[in-house]
């Protein structure tokens, strides 16, 4: 039983990982979003924006931001 439960969560990194991963698609499709566009869109913009030091510029990338909700639909 512990070797298949190694199998699925090799690490607690790899687990870490997924729950960011699915709490994104959940929260995506609570706010009425495609997720794969959500998704998309975050992978594409986020890796060029300053957030370590500005916070806050992450407020426009909740899915209840109202240009999140225009474009990922």
């Amino acid at each position: 039983m512990v070797e298949k439960t190694l199998c699925f969560l090799p690490s607690i990194a790899g687990a870490k990982a997924n729950c960011v991963a699915y709490t994104l698609i959940e929260t995506a499709k609570a706010n009425g979003l495609n997720a794969f566009k959500y998704l998309t869109h975050l992978f594409e913009k986020l890796p060029n924006l300053d957030f370590i030091r500005c916070p806050e510029l992450l407020e426009d990338y909740l899915p209840r931001s109202d240009q999140i909700q225009l474009e990922c639909k």
